[in-house]
């Protein structure tokens, strides 16, 4: 947390980007994580049919 601090002391506007971009990635992943989700159980759903 004490790298946090400092980096937001020395360019709190690099560390807001930083952040930003952290959690677009993390955004970005649990919807590729969904998507292929959502095609497995469809995929599953019709061979039980």
């Amino acid at each position: 947390m004490s790298e946090i601090f400092t980096c937001m002391m020395i360019d709190p506007y690099f560390c807001i980007l930083a952040v930003l971009q952290f959690l677009s990635w993390i955004g970005f992943g649990v919807t590729t994580i969904c998507g292929i989700h959502k095609v497995l159980f469809d995929r599953k759903d019709e061979c039980y049919e």
